[in-house]
């Protein structure tokens, strides 16, 4: 299964990518409403893992 989701942002391609690029994006880019918590990130878009705790003790694990 997979989701893709695709969004225009008007902003300079370089600054968009260092937006995403520094710790704390997938934070940033979560609702706070929603009953899940980042466990783990990777320290680059490079390494592209972070693992999310979800209700139930389920984990979902993103890759970039």
């Amino acid at each position: 299964m997979s989701v893709d989701f695709f969004s225009t942002v008007a902003a300079p391609r370089a600054e968009v990518f260092a937006w995403h690029e520094r710790p704390g994006a997938f934070t940033r880019l979560s609702p706070p409403w929603q009953p899940m918590h980042l466990v783990s990130e990777a320290d680059s878009l490079r390494d592209g893992t972070a693992v999310l705790a979800l209700p139930g003790g389920l984990r979902w694990v993103a890759e970039h």
